[in-house]
């Protein structure tokens, strides 16, 4: 596993904020892809759930998940580093 920085928005370090977001973004993204493409299909095909069921409600998860990251992206870019962090906690309890 990746090690990710720490957030630092008490110094105000945009550069390590920036890196850490960076290693989390693509930490969750990967994740999320692995899913995707390895553990839904296969759970589809054993159980025969197809377009339905629970990794129909984990695929909309993960485009909430995403529209979060894109927003915290968002917020880093325009330097509001409070805003990153109070996103974070969306994410945690969504990763499906």
């Amino acid at each position: 596993m990746t090690s990710v920085p720490a957030l630092s928005t008490a110094t105000g370090d945009a550069a390590t904020t920036a890196e850490a977001f960076e290693a989390f973004d693509q930490a969750v993204r990967g994740h999320l892809a692995m899913e995707e493409e390895v553990l839904f299909p296969a759970f589809e095909e054993v159980t025969g759930m197809h377009g339905g069921g629970p990794t129909q409600v984990m695929r909309f998860e993960h485009t909430q998940m995403r529209g979060v990251l894109d927003q915290m992206a968002a917020a880093l870019a325009a330097g509001d580093l409070d805003e990153v962090v109070e996103l974070h906690p969306q994410t945690v309890g969504q990763v499906g």
